[in-house]
C-alpha cells in the first residue's frame, strides 16, 4: 500500500520495477510506466522489503526488483540495465547481492 497526500495505491510487489530515494521521499517506478511519489524515505522501504529477496538496494538512491534485471554493465562504471531499459548506477560493493 502506497499512501500519498491525495490517494492510496494498492500495488502488487511484482509490479514494482525500482524505487528511487529522493531525500525524505521515495518514487516508485511501476511496470506500467507509472511513477508514485510517497513521503517515506528509501530506508523505510528497504526495511519493509527486507524479507523479499527479489528487492535489493543497489546504491544510496535505488532499490531494484531483481525480476526486472536484464544485465549488469561495467562499461561506463557499474550499472544495471532493467527490462524497461532504465539504466541505474550500482555501487561496486553491492554487485554481489544480485547473484
Amino acid at each position: 500500500t502506497l499512501i500519498t497526500k491525495y490517494k492510496t495505491y494498492f500495488v502488487e510487489l511484482s509490479n514494482i520495477v525500482f524505487i528511487r530515494g529522493e531525500g525524505a521521499y521515495s518514487e516508485f517506478n511501476l511496470s506500467n510506466g507509472e511513477k508514485i511519489l510517497v513521503s517515506k524515505n528509501l530506508k523505510y522501504y528497504e526495511d519493509m522489503l527486507a524479507l523479499e529477496k527479489r528487492f535489493v538496494r543497489i546504491s544510496k538512491q535505488n532499490i531494484i526488483n531483481k525480476d526486472y534485471l536484464m544485465e549488469i554493465s561495467k562499461n561506463n562504471g557499474h550499472q544495471v540495465i532493467l527490462k524497461n531499459n532504465v539504466s541505474l548506477a550500482i555501487s561496486p560493493d553491492k554487485e554481489h547481492l544480485l547473484f
